[in-house]
């Protein structure tokens, strides 16, 4: 069975700028600890020992400066890095070291990851029954948190150990259970790991038809993800089920695959169990001599993986051997004492005999050195005042080269500071007039920009009473809003656009000029239509850039059509919702969860027909206030606490409302923190018409 999701971080596109402020940020604080931990998370996969010099340097701070959660973070990290290498001896030390500091501190989530990630690593040495204590301890902290996510990547380690134990009713009702979440949530990878376990299912019943769709069926995903870790394993399974149907062409196929897509990787367990099969395929041919050729390759991964027991053997007879070894040595003592002490008598006479000679000679030496030092000892004052006055002359000498060489050396450097001083001068000059060159090219954007957008004043007039927060993080923004007014027919749209600064603004001007392209041609279309047409258009002028930048490349967007003469408000969007609030009680209206661009999960947009009242108060937005960190904590300030805002300050006057909205954003940011997106909130009471 296929182990599932030791917990750790997916490789992401932070990477660059972990690596630069690691560089950059020098001290030995917890700041620099999770700047490591985050950068051994983001490379294990890629390169795990890369990955173990940041966690081995994010633990030696922790435990210098006594910082708990970073040197509990970094022992996770050092397990999920040793599991990675196949070393599970090492690996299971670390993870017990930090499960210790997470129970101590209640850390339910990490407690929950950890007993996962242990009993995964039960799981590959065969103890299935404390594989599955440790993953019903990761259940029961999951179900406490409500987190369906990590619950059904247990509920399916638990369905493949089941398996493994031979107990199918329990492993596909433990599937089941994981896939109806997986598929609830968009998990797309957890849903093709299992399909790959239900797969595992059925050939292991002899279903092996049923068995290989379910392995094609995970290809498929892993093929879309570019997972070649996976890859290998499904490969090596299908490879498998052919070898039991005995199709061999098919099943060297899927092995010969499975051991390239394993080349990018260094995982010890499948490369076990790949020669293992090149062992059977070989076998069943009568190809004895390549058969034990793999059989060999295989044993020895084995044995580096299992080898506990042939360890504690050769402890037990070091400890045997050294036992006897100081036996022997104290009956050698024993036997050599007598000889010993006769030994040492004699020695005494000797030596006192030796003593009394060496004292007869010492004094007559000691005599003869006395005058021939004091002869000496007038020639060697008279050749140290010659040797002196030498030595001075040659010093004098010595020190005019030295002071003449320093002087030469002294004005080299000179002109030499003198030339770097004026290159430095002339490029500090040259930076200073392209910075303010490419400043001046922003500011000039910004103006173009903020030409294509519709006034402020306009929006204001046609939507009267209303309010616009508006304020880009750079000179130019990656959000605009937009509005057309059509006799009793109103639009208003709020639009987010992929980055922010100048790419964000290049894209919001394309969605500026889409849009009025669209009206041009449409007369009152629908906001389902406008999006659907506007991601068209999108997708068309985006289709000869690079293809995994164009994924990315997009707007979300939130388009309201206001009837004032039948007082409906028809809403359609693509990831931004909007708020309506009636009587003090807000509610929100869901945007479809897509993009206007390229998505690989494409959804239609739809219409919300929203009859309206009077004093009915509509806001749309951008995420910009949503994701801003605080200045204190670095939390974002989220969905919750912005609906509950808007909520709050509904009963004021719009004036009123803007300003305490404002106020809001200054004291959640504080001066400590910079602006990390564009803002954009609009706020209206949606004009009535009393139809009786």
């Amino acid at each position: 069975m296929q182990a599932n999701n030791i917990a750790a971080q997916e490789p992401n596109n932070e990477l660059d700028s972990l690596t630069a402020l690691v560089h950059a940020y020098k001290k030995e604080d917890s700041v620099r600890i999770n700047i490591l931990n985050n950068l051994a998370s983001t490379t294990c996969y890629s390169a795990p020992d890369l990955a173990m010099t940041y966690a081995n340097e994010a633990m030696e701070i922790g435990k210098k400066i006594n910082y708990e959660d970073g040197t509990a973070a970094a022992y996770k990290e050092l397990g999920i890095i040793y599991y990675i290498k196949s070393n599970y001896e090492n690996s299971l030390k670390f993870f017990f070291l930090c499960l210790n500091i997470y129970e101590k501190n209640n850390d339910i989530v990490n407690i929950g990851n950890i007993n996962n990630n242990i009993g995964n690593i039960y799981w590959i040495l065969d103890n299935y029954d404390e594989a599955i204590l440790k993953m019903n301890i990761a259940k029961e902290c999951f179900i406490a948190l409500k987190d369906q996510k990590r619950l059904s990547t247990v509920y399916a380690n638990l369905g493949a150990l089941y398996g493994e134990k031979k107990e199918s009713d329990k492993a596909i009702e433990f599937f089941n259970m994981s896939l109806d979440i997986k598929m609830k949530v968009e998990d797309i990878k957890g849903v093709a790991s299992i399909y790959n376990n239900i797969g595992e299912e059925y050939v292991q019943a002899t279903k092996i038809n049923e068995g290989i769709t379910f392995f094609k069926k995970a290809l498929d995903i892993y093929y879309k993800l570019k997972d070649n870790y996976n890859l290998s394993i499904v490969h090596l399974n299908i490879s498998e089920a052919y070898l039991m149907q005995e199709k061999y062409d098919f099943s060297l196929q899927y092995m010969d695959s499975a051991a390239k897509f394993l080349e990018t990787t260094d995982n010890k367990t499948i490369q076990k169990n790949l020669f293992f099969n090149y062992h059977n395929y070989y076998q069943k041919l009568g190809n004895f001599e390549t058969a034990l050729f793999y059989y060999k390759k295989y044993s020895d991964i084995k044995d580096s993986i299992f080898n506990k027991e042939k360890s504690e053997q050769l402890i037990d007879i070091q400890t045997r051997y050294e036992t006897e070894k100081t036996i022997r040595e104290n009956e050698i003592l024993l036997a050599n004492q007598e000889l010993y002490r006769a030994t040492i008598q004699r020695q005494n006479v000797l030596f006192w005999t030796l003593l009394f000679i060496v004292i007869l000679v010492l004094i007559v030496a000691i005599q003869l050195f006395v005058l021939n030092k004091q002869k000496k000892k007038v020639n060697e004052i008279l050749s140290t005042k010659n040797a002196e006055i030498l030595q001075q002359k040659e010093e004098i000498l010595t020190q005019n080269e030295i002071l003449h060489q320093h002087k030469e050396e002294i004005e080299a450097q000179r002109d030499k500071i003198e030339k770097q001083r004026d290159y430095a001068v002339e490029q500090h000059e040259i930076i200073s007039t392209q910075n303010q060159y490419i400043k001046d090219s922003i500011v000039y954007a910004s103006r173009i920009q903020y030409t294509l957008m519709d006034a402020v004043s306009d929006i204001l007039k046609d939507f009267s009473p209303a309010f616009i927060i508006f304020k880009p993080r750079d000179i130019v923004s990656g959000d605009f809003y937009w509005h057309r007014t059509d006799e009793h027919i109103k639009f208003l749209a709020v639009a987010d656009c992929t980055g922010h600064g100048v790419p964000g603004a290049l894209m919001s001007m394309l969605g500026i000029s889409f849009l009025n392209d669209i009206f041009a041609f449409y007369r009152m279309p629908e906001p389902a239509f406008v999006l659907e047409e506007l991601r068209r258009r999108v997708k068309t002028s985006l289709q000869n850039s690079d293809t995994k930048t164009n994924q990315r490349d997009g707007m979300d967007i939130a388009i309201c059509k206001i009837d004032e003469k039948q007082n409906i408000i028809t809403y359609s969007g693509a990831n931004n919702s909007i708020y309506v609030v009636n009587d003090d009680t807000l509610i929100e209206y869901k945007a479809v969860r897509c993009p206007v661009g390229s998505y690989a999960m494409e959804k239609d947009f739809v219409n919300n027909n929203i009859e309206y009242t009077k004093d009915t108060k509509l806001y749309l937005f951008s995420d910009g206030f949503i994701d801003q960190l605080n200045g204190l904590t670095t939390e974002k300030y989220k969905t919750a606490r912005f609906k509950n805002l808007i909520s709050t300050t509904a009963t004021l006057s719009l004036d009123e409302q803007k300003q305490a909205i404002e106020t809001e954003f200054e004291t959640w940011k504080t001066k400590n923190y910079r602006q990390i997106d564009d803002i954009l909130i609009i706020g209206l009471i949606c004009n009535y018409t009393d139809n009786l």
